[in-house]
């Protein structure tokens, strides 16, 4: 990679994520990296500098002009991009970013998104020695990033890696975004047509060359004992798992042939939590029942929150994440040995998703600890240092023993 104009371009800047990030880079980011903004539209670009009073580059560049997102790639070493969906408009961004070696970081949660840029693009990254980054956001940093957290704490404190973990979401406050809601129903759309892909999506292991594994996402309202409390379907299992396993993979498996991971949401005591345990798989089953039809899939957009817009400033800073990730000795076990609590105060889906973005972007615009390359993870391709910054940004990440 050679000298470029720009340490981070934010690819979507005009967009309700892209805004937040170009308020937290000129808040928070300052001297840290160079950094420019970029989209289709000119003009909306140059009023969103104005209006935020933004020190950025601009840079013209549109999903369907190839040529334009070439130029864009050249002249930064990591494009951010919250263009999604991914399924829809990602791939000529990937091309182009390898094809001018640079990094590259997005919000996807899109599985088959994902899947198809490993088998079309993993092994010409890694020869161009250029990191490409999904799911940089809630989905899947807290998992990726804590998972990483607790098994190096453990591999320090005991000398072993833990062989099983269960990331339970113990409290959250925010909104689904417009971003977050289509591309789930895009995925289920494209699974509901093809079956080679609800074959692989089944698969927790379908991010890796592990084999496959089936059976272990939560369907149904659980009890769990360690808990002493409901357990529901958590929306974002069946991407996290995947991610952490692809961590795994591309780690060279170092935790166990055997390793498990699973995700959970912790639902109240008693027989309340059993109701809302019901309750919220409710939701999920209509969700993903009207992502079937093209006419439910309409209403449901009709509903969401237009193109650009998003919950108040008020509710995005009110929001915060609780995430417990608890770690197991062997896959037998029922009680943890040491958890790491990883909390986030910002609407998750919105202003902690903006940070954490931005952090990963600009540890990967700098010389960092992890040298692979490919297409990957935050955890395989970033690493520690990504909790480190996130730290120092306010998030708590901290792990500890049990028993």
């Amino acid at each position: 990679m050679g000298a470029r104009d720009y340490d981070v371009v934010i690819f979507g800047a005009t967009g309700f994520v892209g805004k937040l990030l170009c308020e937290y880079f000129r808040d928070h980011v300052k001297d840290r990296v160079s950094w420019a903004i970029a989209g289709r539209s000119l003009d909306k670009l140059k009023a969103l500098s104005e209006a935020l009073s933004l020190d950025a580059g601009i840079i013209i560049a549109d999903s369907r002009d190839d040529t334009s997102l070439l130029s864009m790639a050249a002249r930064t070493r990591v494009v951010l991009t919250t263009v999604g969906p991914y399924l829809r408009y990602g791939e000529p961004l990937v091309k182009a970013c390898i094809e001018q070696e640079t990094h590259y970081c997005d919000l996807t949660g899109e599985v088959p998104f994902i899947y198809n840029m490993i088998a079309k693009y993993h092994h010409s990254a890694a020869e161009q020695s250029v990191k490409i980054v999904h799911c940089c956001g809630f989905d899947s940093i807290p998992s990726d990033i804590g998972a990483l957290v607790l098994q190096n704490y453990l591999k320090s404190e005991t000398g072993d890696y833990a062989e099983k973990l269960e990331y339970v979401l113990s409290s959250a406050s925010g909104s689904l975004s417009r971003g977050t809601l289509e591309s789930l129903m895009d995925v289920v759309s494209l699974a509901g047509k093809d079956p080679d892909v609800r074959r692989y999506l089944r698969n927790a292991n379908c991010l890796t060359e592990l084999g496959e594994i089936r059976g272990r996402d939560q369907m149904s309202v659980k009890f769990h004992k360690g808990l002493d409390r409901w357990t529901a379907p958590f929306l974002m299992e069946t991407v996290n798992t995947r991610i952490v396993r692809r961590s795994h993979f591309l780690m060279g498996c170092p935790y166990s042939s055997e390793f498990e991971y699973t995700e959970t949401a912790q639902m109240p005591r008693g027989a309340k939590g059993f109701l809302a345990g019901q309750g919220l798989r409710l939701f999920m089953g209509t969700l993903v029942a009207a992502s079937l039809s093209k006419p439910s899939r309409k209403a449901i957009s009709l509903l969401m929150p237009d193109v650009g817009e998003g919950p108040s400033r008020k509710s995005i800073e009110k929001g915060f994440f609780h995430v417990e990730i608890l770690a197991y000795r062997k896959k037998t076990d029922t009680d943890a040995m040491a958890a790491v609590t990883f909390k986030g105060f910002k609407d998750p889906g919105y202003g902690a998703t903006a940070i954490m973005q931005a952090e990963a972007a600009i540890v990967l615009s700098s010389s960092h600890e992890s040298q692979r390359y490919g297409v990957g993870t935050p955890a395989a391709m970033i690493g520690t240092e990504l909790a480190d910054a996130l730290v120092e940004q306010g998030f708590v990440i901290k792990p500890r023993m049990i028993r």
